[in-house]
């Protein structure tokens, strides 16, 4: 998984991505986030990055790239909050809170 950190990284995954991406926004003082971070490791753990690319945001270190894409995507910011984009960088689903779970992410993965 890569962290997205400035407006120039999500700009180059933009212009350079050829799958479809998972995105997961936490917070690192937020104790919702840990529950949501510690279920998408692990699930994470076994996904084959060659089929979905996995990114992460810390919503305090990078407030304004946080905000930025949630306005871009024209979707709420909010965090925990797992967001999953076709190739296209078209929003197929998103969650947020205890919504991110297995389930969830594994659906995200049907079709691919």
């Amino acid at each position: 998984m890569k962290k997205l950190e400035t407006q120039h990284d999500w700009d180059d995954v933009k212009g350079s991505i050829k799958t479809p991406l998972l995105l997961i926004k936490l917070s690192p003082i937020c104790p919702t986030s840990f529950s949501a971070e510690r279920i998408f490791n692990s699930w994470a753990e076994n996904v084959d990055e060659s089929k979905i690319s996995l990114f992460s945001i810390n919503v305090i270190a990078a407030r304004p790239l946080s905000r930025s894409i949630a306005s871009e995507l024209n979707i709420t910011h909010q965090s925990p909050q797992a967001i999953f984009l076709n190739s296209d960088m078209k929003v197929i689903s998103e969650a947020s809170h205890y919504s991110i779970d297995e389930s969830w992410l594994n659906n995200c993965l049907k079709g691919l």
